[in-house]
C-alpha cells in the first residue's frame, strides 16, 4: 500500500489490531472505576450542599415564626382558626424560603378541595424539589406509582427525632423551640439526617403526612417527617432495635433508621446550620445529639 507521495505503508496485522483494542480496553477498565468514584464524591457534595440549604431555610422560618419549625405542626391558612388549619410536614412549611413560592401558594387550595388522606389530588405530593432528594439515589428525581397506584415524590432527609418523637429535640412533634433553647450548643444539636425513602405507599414523601390507607399503619412501613435516632421497639415484620447503620433499599425494615447511600455513615444537619458527614461509629452517641437540653457533653466527630 502506497500513500499520496508514493511512498509505501505496511498495513496494520490482525494480531496488531487486538493488540491495540487490548490496550484501550485496559484502560477503559482502569477509568471507569476513577469516573464512578469521581461522580459518587461529586453525588456526595451535592447531598450536603442541600442539607446546607434546608438548614438555611430553617433559619430563615425561625426568623419569622421565631421559633424553629417542627418535624410538623397544625398550619391556620389564612381567614381561618387554629382548629381548621392543617397539619404540614417541615418540608412543606419550608416551601418558601427554597424558591418554591407557587408550590406554597397552591397549599391552602389543595387542602380545601380535598381533605389530608386525599394526597393524590394534591399537585405538591408528585412535583420534585430537587433540595430534598439526595442525587445519590436515582429513584428520587422523578415521582414514583407504586403497586397501589400512588404516585409521589420521595425525600431523603427525615427530621431528627429522639426516642419514640419525645418533646426535647430541634424538629420536635410535641413542642417547638427557639434556638435559644438549645442549651447543650446549636452546633451539638441534630435537626434533619439522611435516610433513603421505601419509595412507596407514601412512606418518605417530604410532602405527605396521614396515612391514604388505615391498614397500611400496621404495615411496617414508615411515615411521618421525622424519625428516631434511637428506637427498640418491634414493628410489624420488622425486628428492633432499629440503630444508625448499613442500610437496603430493598429492605423495608431499613426505613426505621438512618443511613445512606454513601457507604460508611451519613450527612447530619446541625441546629446551627452546619453539616456533618458522621459514621456509622457515631450510633452510640447519636441520641445525645438529638436532644436540645439533656446537658451531655458530646464531641461531634
Amino acid at each position: 500500500m502506497t500513500d499520496a507521495f508514493g511512498t509505501a505503508r505496511r498495513a496494520a496485522t490482525l494480531l496488531e489490531l487486538l493488540v491495540v483494542l487490548g490496550v484501550i480496553a485496559v484502560l477503559v477498565g482502569l477509568l471507569l472505576p476513577a469516573v464512578a468514584r469521581v461522580r459518587a464524591a461529586a453525588f456526595k457534595t451535592a447531598c450536603s450542599n442541600n442539607l446546607r440549604q434546608i438548614g438555611l431555610a430553617v433559619h430563615l422560618d425561625h426568623d419569622v415564626e421565631l421559633v424553629l419549625p417542627g418535624a410538623d405542626r397544625r398550619y391556620p391558612w389564612p381567614g381561618k382558626n387554629e382548629k381548621s388549619g392543617t397539619y404540614l410536614t417541615w418540608g412543606s412549611m419550608l416551601l418558601p424560603y427554597l424558591d418554591q413560592d407557587a408550590l406554597w401558594r397552591g397549599l391552602p387550595a389543595a387542602y380545601a378541595a380535598a381533605s389530608d388522606h386525599d394526597y393524590p389530588t394534591h399537585a405538591a405530593v408528585r412535583t420534585p424539589v430537587r433540595v430534598y432528594a439526595c442525587p445519590t439515589d436515582a429513584r428520587l428525581s422523578v415521582p414514583v406509582t407504586d403497586d397501589r397506584g400512588w404516585t409521589s415524590i420521595y425525600g431523603s432527609y427525615p427530621a431528627v427525632l429522639s426516642n419514640h418523637g419525645e418533646a426535647r429535640t430541634a424538629m420536635s412533634t410535641v413542642q417547638r423551640f427557639r434556638l435559644t433553647d438549645a442549651n447543650d450548643g446549636l452546633s451539638r444539636s441534630l435537626m434533619i439526617g439522611e435516610r433513603p425513602p421505601a419509595g412507596r405507599y407514601l412512606s418518605g414523601s417530604w410532602y405527605s403526612l396521614t396515612l391514604i390507607d388505615a391498614a397500611l399503619a400496621i404495615s411496617g412501613y414508615h411515615y411521618g417527617s421525622g424519625l428516631s435516632v434511637k428506637s427498640d421497639a418491634n414493628v410489624p415484620g420488622c425486628r428492633g432495635p432499629f440503630r444508625f447503620g448499613p442500610g437496603r433499599l430493598e429492605n423495608r425494615c431499613d426505613t426505621q433508621h438512618y443511613w445512606s447511600l454513601h457507604g460508611g455513615g451519613g450527612h447530619f444537619l446541625f441546629v446551627d446550620g452546619g453539616v456533618h458527614f458522621l459514621t456509622y461509629s457515631a450510633s452510640d452517641i447519636l441520641p445525645a445529639l438529638a436532644t436540645i437540653d439533656g446537658g451531655e457533653v458530646v464531641e461531634v466527630p
